[in-house]
């Protein structure tokens, strides 16, 4: 099951490209955890919208505003990032055991604040995406439609280091 979300409009990312997990060069882009490497993470946080200016943590996420307070991001554990298969603006994600129970918990603590509940995700300082969940979600796997800015292959890199 993937859940596509709200692209952020922000500008200028800051990308590090380390090679923490990383395919051989030439490859697209992939993280591939193994027993030496553990793999990467996202943070995911349960927010909700907000009026501009009406805390210092309100943001624009895509065509609304979050609250995003950096303490309240959870690491979310992935084993395995790629760049979407069919060639989109997006990265696949599988989460390892406690990243879909952490996900589970985040999705639930989302859709407890109601319509104006966001399951807000971030790779490494940039958030990607807001999106209103209507009930707790258990998936192991997750498509992220990402901000036209981003290109796949660096954000694979981000969630590896992360």
């Amino acid at each position: 099951m993937g859940i596509r979300s709200r692209h952020v409009g922000m500008a200028g990312v800051l990308l590090a490209l380390g090679a923490c997990g990383q395919a051989p060069a030439g490859d697209p882009g992939e993280l591939t955890a193994s027993p030496s490497d553990p793999g990467g993470a996202v943070h995911l946080a349960a927010s909700q919208t907000c009026t501009p200016g009406s805390v210092a943590e309100c943001q624009a996420v895509g065509d609304e505003h979050v609250v995003v307070a950096p303490s309240e991001f959870t690491r979310v554990g992935v084993t395995t990032a790629t760049p979407a298969a069919d060639g989109s603006a997006a990265v696949e994600v599988v989460f390892d055991a406690a990243g879909a129970a952490a996900f589970l918990e985040a999705s639930r603590q989302a859709a407890d604040k109601g319509e104006s509940g966001r399951l807000v995700l971030r790779v490494d300082d940039q958030v990607i995406s807001a999106v209103r969940v209507p009930s707790a979600v258990a998936v192991t796997q997750l498509h992220i439609s990402l901000p036209d800015h981003l290109q796949p292959q660096d954000v694979v890199r981000q969630i590896g280091e992360s």
